[in-house]
């Protein structure tokens, strides 16, 4: 038999601080051969970025790693650390979650992908230059200008295939993605995992795919291992894992996967529901002249009170600079933002604005201070924008962990020690905590696995439904927003392109854009997910 490229062998991951130790992974055993797609899937916090990252030897100091990780036969381990830097990177290379902790905001995009090539001394000058927008191209900015641009000047989807390209322009053996896609919509989606799957058929390149999503697992992996607090409980066969799973904690996943043709957990706001939040005619270019990027296109929103309305569309549509223009933190070029009839200054939002209007941005890690515990974070609105006392703010932590189903003890730590998804479910207790009229949600639950985002999304329904709460909920997830948005916006290019209930989009698309991000949701293929049991062509009108 041929050796595996990768051998994982009775891995056991410990974090430690003063304050406790962890067990994060234990006695983990997997393997990976060249050309293959190995997905890891598990809730948050199951162990599944711990694996990549001592696969990559990214641990943080205090973290405690035995047990053999072998690439090539050669111990990842034991080796020096020198001759590890010199292979992470150009032989081993990280797609990771969160591109802006991972790019360099002071540094145009296209020299952060060339400066692989020249750190590992396989190219310089020009010729890196060149296989850099070359692998821009293959993970999908074809435009050489985008190059020149710095990470804030990019979408979410945009950033993320930067990392794409910096992880495939040395052609490394093995690929560990973290969470690649899930701030992508789903045509980009489709297009990157494409990519990373030609990768593993034309070069034989391994790829450890590290996912929440079992439908993308399923279709894209050859095989699927299942963690459940550390431990690997299932391994096998990607479809055969996912059509009878054995384990129950596979059997959960499998069930909370979000359907297209799922009854939706809100109900539709009435017609005659006052008009809490209005965008009017709203514009915002980026750069003067022929160079400018139009990013929103005289928008029009109008959201009423106990209203969901979700805005869809690809990476770059302006999704969420439409979200940054309403909360004031991008000025518009044109246009002006009403709440409850009453325009808003330009420069900046209201006091009262900020308590009723609260964000839940996309990345966690860069919008929680790494040096606050969370119990802190959390609080953090309440001590800005209300008159509490000490007991008053114990007791409304204590609630808002149990809403969005973290433990109490979670309080007490670092946004460091914490998984993506429950970060971001700290997130939304922070923009819960001063009893908000409005959330605006930019890929509020990207970050979750599929049971703790049934969670949250039945939170956010309840809370719509109880206290009147109206949600502006950007997704690039079309089963997410049949959940949980009455009314659906597709955007492209700047503009809204259609707009309607979104039951009636969904089933009959009328525009163009609409029926391509139909015609891309995952699962169809699969047998589960959003198209489960549809052929794709009836998946695309489901």
């Amino acid at each position: 038999m041929t050796a595996p490229l990768l051998e994982v062998r009775d891995l056991r991951i410990e974090y430690r601080s003063r304050r406790s130790a962890h067990v994060a992974v234990e006695s983990a055993s997997l393997e990976l051969a060249r050309g293959e797609a190995l997905a890891l899937v598990g809730e948050s916090g199951s162990g599944k970025s711990s694996i990549g990252r001592a696969v990559l030897g990214l641990q943080r100091g205090s973290t405690r790693v035995t047990g053999t990780v072998r690439l090539d036969g050669e111990d990842l381990l034991g080796m020096p650390e020198g001759r590890r830097r010199a292979l992470r990177g150009a032989a081993i290379a990280l797609v990771p979650q969160d591109p802006m902790a991972a790019l360099d905001p002071l540094r145009r995009v296209g020299d952060q992908v060339a400066e692989v090539l020249r750190v590992h001394r396989l190219a310089a000058g020009a010729a890196a230059r060149e296989r850099a927008l070359a692998a821009l191209a293959e993970a999908g900015l074809p435009d050489p200008a985008l190059a020149q641009r710095y990470p804030h000047q990019l979408s979410g989807g945009q950033r993320q295939r930067v990392l794409i390209a910096a992880a495939i322009v040395a052609e490394p053996r093995l690929v560990v993605a973290d969470e690649p896609t899930s701030a992508l919509d789903v045509t980009v989606q489709r297009t990157i995992l494409d990519r990373l799957q030609a990768l593993t058929a034309e070069r034989g390149t391994g790829l450890l795919l590290i996912t929440h999503d079992l439908a993308v697992a399923a279709e894209r992996a050859d095989r699927i291992a299942v963690l459940d607090r550390g431990r690997i409980v299932e391994d096998g066969r990607a479809r055969a894992v996912v059509a009878a799973p054995a384990h129950a904690s596979t059997r959960a996943l499998v069930g909370s996967l979000p359907q297209l043709r799922a009854e939706p957990l809100v109900a539709p706001a009435p017609d005659d529901a006052p008009v809490v939040l209005r965008g009017e005619g709203l514009s915002l270019a980026f750069g003067h002249g022929p160079a400018a990027t139009v990013a929103l296109d005289g928008v029009d929103l109008a959201l009423r009170r106990g209203q969901s309305l979700g805005v869809v569309g690809e990476s770059g549509s302006g999704k969420t600079t439409l979200a940054r223009v309403v909360l004031g933190l991008a000025r518009p070029d044109a246009g002006r933002v009403e709440l409850d009839g009453a325009p808003e200054p330009e420069r900046g939002r209201s006091r009262a604005f900020r308590r009723r209007v609260q964000p839940v941005f996309q990345d966690p890690y860069s919008s929680l201070d790494p040096s606050h515990v969370v119990g802190h974070a959390i609080l953090e609105p309440v001590r800005a924008l209300a008159r509490t006392g000490r007991a008053e703010r114990r007791a409304r932590l204590a609630e808002l962990l149990e809403q969005v189903r973290l433990p109490s003890t979670i309080a007490s730590r670092l946004p460091g020690e914490l998984s993506g998804g429950q970060l971001q479910r700290v997130a939304i207790a922070r923009a819960l905590s001063v009893g908000p009229d409005v959330l605006v949600c930019d890929e509020a639950v990207s970050a979750l696995d599929v049971t703790v985002q049934a969670q949250v999304l039945e939170l956010l329904a309840e809370l719509q439904r109880e206290r009147g709460l109206s949600t502006l909920f950007i997704t690039h997830d079309l089963a997410v927003l049949r959940l949980v948005c009455d009314t659906v916006a597709v955007m492209e290019a700047g503009r809204i392109v259609e707009q309607g209930p979104t039951a009636a989009v969904l089933a009959a698309p009328a525009h163009p854009r609409t029926r391509a991000l139909l015609e891309a949701v995952p699962g169809a293929v699969a047998g589960l997910g959003p198209g489960a049991g549809l052929e794709p062509a009836e998946a695309a009108a489901a």
